[in-house]
C-alpha cells in the first residue's frame, strides 16, 4: 500500500475519532474549506452541503445538537483505500437528547486532496435518520 493511501486512511480515521469525541473543531480541521458533503435520500438532512461553513451550520451542528453525551460513536468495520479515495463501513451507536436510540449503519466514501477531505458521501438508512431526528 502506498504511503499516500495510508496517510489518507489515517486522516479519515482521525476525522471519525474527532467526531466520536465531539471535538467538532478538530473534526472540521481535517476537511477542506471547499468540502462537498452529500447525504443520500430526500430527508431534510439529504442533499449536497457545499463548503465547510455550510456543512457545519446546515447539517452537522443541527445533528450534533440532537445527539446526547458521547458524540457520534462509530464502530468501524471496514476501511479501504485506493488512490485518493477512502471508503469506510461503520455502525453508529448514539442516543438523541430526546432519548431515542439512533443506531444507523453507514458507508462513507471520501475523496482527499492534499491531506484534507474534499468530498464526503454518506450512504445510510434515511428513514431511521428522519425518524430519530427532528
Amino acid at each position: 500500500m502506498s504511503d499516500q493511501i495510508s496517510a489518507n486512511k489515517e486522516v479519515v480515521l482521525a476525522t471519525l475519532k474527532a467526531l466520536a469525541d465531539a471535538d467538532y473543531p478538530r473534526m472540521l480541521s481535517y476537511c477542506d474549506d471547499d468540502i462537498q458533503f452529500y447525504v443520500i435520500g430526500t430527508t431534510k438532512y439529504s442533499g449536497l452541503f457545499a463548503g465547510k461553513e455550510t456543512f457545519w451550520t446546515k447539517l452537522l451542528k443541527p445533528l450534533t445538537d440532537q445527539i446526547g453525551e458521547g458524540g457520534f460513536s462509530e464502530e468501524i468495520i471496514t476501511v479501504v483505500g485506493e488512490g485518493d479515495i477512502v471508503v469506510t463501513e461503520s455502525r453508529g451507536h448514539e442516543v438523541t437528547t430526546s432519548g431515542v436510540e439512533y443506531n444507523n449503519e453507514y458507508a462513507f466514501v471520501y475523496r482527499l486532496r492534499a491531506g484534507k477531505i474534499l468530498e464526503w458521501r454518506c450512504y445510510l438508512d434515511t428513514m431511521l435518520l428522519d425518524a430519530a431526528h427532528e
